[in-house]
């Protein structure tokens, strides 16, 4: 699950001494990162075959002073269980759902400046809370592959792409696309993510190109992958398109590791705003637009100078690597310090 790459470095990282970490698990599938993530934690407790009211039972015998919610309103949540309020302080943090609970027994809600605007904060029933240094912290996988050269020096033509969910691929996303394969003679485009090549999703997304006078022959849609061969795809792809109104989280920080650049267009939700806040951390503000033409002329004039995509994309991964996004040492730290303001103030 994307939020164990976002979790690790923050459980390795802490002081041990100054906190003890407990984790409730409702996932059947256990990995590798299952496995890491426990033996980060003083205590790892499998939680699926648990009621609420027995969860929340353990959870007060385990007296556990502040509890995180990572799931938000996904399926297989626990906010009934939350709703008992098993710890004295209760907090969501917004590495796996964008938003509020709506809960009045959920004290806090974690964010960044980049998520949550400060003028926003009376749009939350939760106290709102700023990391300083961005939501999370990321964990590249040790198997990714390397990153590959631009393969618009290969090919002869300029390839975009889109790792992003069928779902988040709306009709304005793909009229956008559009206008940018409009805009850059001989393009491509590359979409792939899991279930996106059946045949409603190849037959919408070709339709809504057609509309825009983008021939199929332009655009490539492939279906899901095992991670190593999924990210290894990224090789094909000389510039990364971020879906809106809902943003890539964890796709971002994949094509970003990959050396492909990502244009993003943030709006007015939380959940607008994962590519600009991971951009923003690493020091790519440059590539997050104010408004759509903004969006599809950042991407065009990026498609037009490929030496300087050569480079960027040469540079990127150490970039990523030495940023804030990566650091985990300092996110924890940081992260220590803002639990122990909450707690002062919260208990």
């Amino acid at each position: 699950h994307p939020v164990g790459f976002f979790l690790i470095k923050l459980l390795e990282n802490i002081e041990a001494k100054d906190f003890e970490i407990y984790c409730y698990s409702d996932r059947l599938n256990k990995d590798d990162m299952t496995n890491r993530l426990a033996g980060a934690s003083r205590q790892w407790q499998d939680s699926f075959n648990l009621d609420d009211d027995a969860l929340a039972a353990k959870i007060r015998s385990d007296k556990i002073d502040i509890l995180f919610e990572l799931s938000g309103h996904t399926k297989g949540n626990r906010l009934s269980m939350h709703a008992q309020k098993p710890a004295p302080v209760q907090i969501s943090w917004g590495i796996g759902y964008p938003g509020t609970t709506g809960l009045s027994t959920i004290d806090i809600l974690l964010t960044d400046v980049y998520h949550v605007a400060p003028a926003e904060d009376d749009l939350y029933p939760e106290k709102v809370v700023r990391l300083p240094a961005g939501l999370s912290c990321y964990e590249p996988p040790s198997y990714a592959p390397a990153v590959g050269e631009l393969p618009a020096n290969q090919n002869g033509y300029v390839t975009f792409g889109s790792f992003s969910q069928s779902r988040k691929i709306t009709g304005e996303v793909l009229a956008a696309w559009a206008s940018i394969l409009a805009a850059v003679p001989d393009s491509r485009i590359l979409l792939k993510y899991s279930g996106l090549d059946d045949e409603f999703n190849i037959k919408r997304i070709e339709s809504a190109f057609a509309g825009e006078g983008i021939k199929p022959d332009r655009i490539i849609i492939e279906g899901g992958a095992p991670h190593k061969e999924f990210l290894a795809r990224y090789n094909a792809v000389d510039i990364g398109l971020d879906t809106f109104p809902y943003s890539g989280g964890i796709t971002t920080c994949e094509a970003l590791w990959m050396g492909v650049h990502v244009v993003t267009l943030p709006g007015t939700t939380s959940a607008s705003r994962h590519a600009s806040s991971h951009l923003s951390t690493v020091g790519l503000t440059k590539y997050i637009a104010g408004d759509l033409p903004a969006y599809v002329n950042i991407a065009t004039e990026l498609a037009k100078d490929l030496s300087e995509l050569k480079m960027l994309r040469q540079g990127l991964r150490d970039r990523v690597a030495g940023s804030p996004l990566c650091d985990g040492a300092a996110f924890a730290r940081q992260f220590g310090a803002a639990m122990r303001d909450i707690w002062q103030n919260q208990r």
